[in-house]
This record gives structure tokens, C-alpha cells and sequence, in this order.
């Protein structure tokens, strides 16, 4: 898997809906419904960092 800007998004959007299902709030359908540019941002930050390690782990065991 690539580290592109779509599956960083996508991530984010992940986290994000998992977050919002937590406590009973709209799920977003693309990183444009955020709210807040800070909150968004932040949600890209933690993305991109978890699929790198993600990526990076599944090298290291030979998967990707």
C-alpha cells in the first residue's frame, strides 16, 4: 500500500466517524465536512502517522 492523500483522507474519515458514532453524532462523508480547519487537520496528522506505522509493519513481516 502507497501512502497517497486519498487513504491518508480516508483514515481520517475513519477515525473521525468512529469518533463521531461514540457519541451519537453525524457521520461525514468527506474531509470537507469538518467543521474546523484544526480538527481536520488533526484527524490527517493522526491518520497519516497510524498508516505509516501500519504500512512499515506490514513490510517488516513481508505482507506489503
Amino acid at each position: 500500500m502507497t501512502l497517497t492523500q486519498e487513504v491518508i483522507e480516508a483514515g481520517a474519515l475513519a477515525m473521525a466517524n468512529f469518533d463521531a458514532s461514540q457519541v451519537d453524532c453525524p457521520t461525514l462523508k468527506s474531509v470537507d465536512e469538518f467543521r474546523f480547519d484544526k480538527e481536520r487537520d488533526e484527524y490527517l496528522r493522526r491518520s497519516k502517522v497510524v498508516l505509516a506505522a501500519a504500512i512499515a509493519a506490514s513490510k517488516r513481516q513481508g505482507v506489503a
